[in-house]
């Protein structure tokens, strides 16, 4: 029997991604652990988290029984200065964004994280592979599983079920030791010069059985909508997607529809859009995974997000209404996005192929979302690009690559 950790950085989305294929290999006896780095302030929310997504808490390492005090105190300090010199704490603004100032803190501290040995022989702690998402950073906890782990497969796969292109503004990843590195689609490039040998398109195993479990029904009255944390690099203001957020819900109420609403897990203004969704009724949160999501939809509609896909892949017709500008509006580069050809307005990789359906007219978004016959045809011609860039059957291709990495 086949023994393996997950390692979950720091986002939700990293295990919407695993999570199918976890469940589809220990039905064939394979034994799986998880290590929650920076998801979850402590043991008890770590379980919670790993419940929600069916996963009992006895599989759940807990790192406060490995490290000692000072590791922790140590990586909790880096973390900090990392989070400050990423841009993205407030304190940014006294100390200046340094990406390589950044980058140097975890690397000073990898020799430390890397020799750092076991407190005590433990056979839970020794696996034959280690899966870790691609959001590659240092971690004392994975550094020490790697130590301890010399001989086990490493398999790195995507932090969502989206598209990774090759892209000029985007720094290519470091190389690591890495046996497998797993892709959504042969469209995801980004890592693919660094990783050549390694590199291989799974496909997401969230789609592996979807299309045989539809959820779309165009005379249901639930419409699904996804937000998310807002970046400025994502092409839109943040202002705009609210006060949009608040006409959407306003004309679904006027419809008679249902908004079941799923934030995005690591958003830090979620007060700001439950307090525009607290004035109506017509509300549902969803705080679940959606790659376990089981409830009939008309439409998706979506700020910028790839967790569209889950229930495109299920039939649901997706709708990005991120208020997108020009390229022209910006003084920031863009690592995710690109100029429209036509109109020169923001967009990116899942409108331009015809997977998702780009609309900021509320007007036009309305009648889309009333008209039933217009919902399934764009079912049907999403769904069919959808699984023409995605392949379908990645938990069968992933389980039969570990055998063949196993025995090289």
């Amino acid at each position: 029997m086949k023994k393996y950790l997950v390692f979950i950085e720091n986002s939700e989305g990293e295990l919407d991604w695993i999570s199918p294929f976890v469940k589809y290999e220990s039905k064939k006896g394979a034994e799986f652990y998880f290590y929650l780095d920076r998801l979850g302030r402590d043991y008890e929310e770590k379980s919670c988290i790993l419940e929600k997504y069916g996963f009992d808490s006895s599989n759940l390492i807990n790192g406060d029984e490995i490290f000692d005090p000072f590791d922790i105190f140590i990586y909790k300090v880096v973390n900090k200065l990392s989070y400050i010199y990423s841009g993205r704490s407030k304190l940014s603004r006294i100390f200046p964004t340094d990406k390589k100032r950044n980058d140097f803190f975890h690397f000073l501290l990898r020799p430390y994280f890397f020799l750092k040995k076991p407190n005590q022989s433990n056979e839970k702690e020794v696996f034959d592979g280690i899966f870790r998402d691609y959001n590659i950073k240092s971690s004392l906890a994975l550094s020490y599983y790697l130590n301890i782990n010399k001989k086990a497969n490493v398999i790195v796969y995507p932090h969502a079920v989206g598209i990774q292109p090759k892209n000029e503004n985007r720094v290519p990843p470091f190389k690591i030791k890495c046996d497998l590195w797993l892709e959504n689609t042969k469209r995801s490039l980004y890592a693919k010069e660094v990783y050549e040998k390694e590199f291989f398109v799974s496909g997401p195993p969230a789609l592996s059985d979807a299309i045989d479990n539809p959820l779309f029904d165009s005379e249901s009255k639930n419409v699904l909508i996804l937000t998310r944390n807002w970046m400025e690099q994502y092409g839109y203001n943040f202002e705009d997607a609210l006060v949009l957020f608040d006409k959407l819900l306003e004309n679904l109420s006027h419809l008679g529809f249902k908004a079941i609403i799923k934030h995005h897990p690591r958003d830090e203004s979620l007060e700001r859009w439950r307090d525009i969704q607290s004035k109506y009724d017509h509300i549902e949160e969803f705080k679940g995974s959606l790659s376990d999501f089981d409830t009939s939809l008309r439409v998706c509609l979506t700020l910028f997000s790839t967790a569209g896909i889950y229930v495109l892949a299920k039939g649901v017709p997706v709708i990005d209404f991120s208020p997108y500008k020009k390229l022209s509006e910006f003084n920031v580069t863009l690592p995710f996005h690109f100029a429209s050809k036509d109109t020169e307005v923001v967009t990116h990789e899942l409108p331009s192929l015809g997977i998702y359906k780009q609309e900021q007219n509320l007007e036009e978004i309305v009648n889309i979302v009333s008209d039933g016959l217009k919902l399934a045809h764009m079912s049907a011609s999403q769904q069919k690009i959808l699984y023409s860039n995605f392949p379908s059957r990645a938990n069968e291709v992933i389980s039969s690559k570990l055998k063949e990495i196993r025995n090289l």
